[in-house]
């Protein structure tokens, strides 16, 4: 059993995770897995945020090279769906997205659609293939309006 800093004792068994993030943001989590008594290893996908964590928890160039060392595989961000869906399918255990849950997240149409199914209220919304056709939109029916690029 491990004695953390914080005085509590964990008797969990020890895994290896490899944490892969876009930008960084999941650091906190990987050092907290770290500081549990588990191994892990990190990847940032952006080279200009890679020396986010750097010390704290071990850092890997290619996280590629380390998915059959991991145990569990934690992806942080939206985009990593297809990748997640083929490591499972493989039989790597995966905490992140899906092809679907991409889809949910970056096709607003596609996502209100869903939501409508299940019979979730939507607010009505609009999209536009340009700038223009939303201005072309707002001057023809003026109204107060939000706006979501994407």
């Amino acid at each position: 059993m491990k004695t953390l800093q914080n005085g509590k004792n964990h008797s969990h068994p020890k895994r290896k995770f490899l944490f892969v993030s876009r930008w960084g943001e999941i650091m906190d989590i990987a050092y907290a897995v770290q500081e549990e008594g588990n191994e892990v290893k990190f990847f940032i996908e952006d080279k200009a945020s890679r020396e986010i964590g750097f010390g704290f928890v071990k850092q890997v160039k290619k996280w590629e090279k380390h998915q059959d060392w991991a145990d569990v595989i934690v992806f942080d961000y939206t985009g990593y769906g297809k990748v997640c869906d083929e490591l499972r399918a493989k039989g790597h255990k995966v905490f992140g997205g899906s092809e679907y849950t991409d889809l949910l997240e970056l096709d607003r149409n596609f996502g209100q659609t869903e939501m409508k199914k299940l019979k979730i209220k939507v607010l009505p919304s609009k999209e536009f293939n340009s700038f223009q056709e939303a201005i072309v939109f707002v001057e023809q029916n003026p109204d107060a309006y939000v706006i979501k690029p994407s």
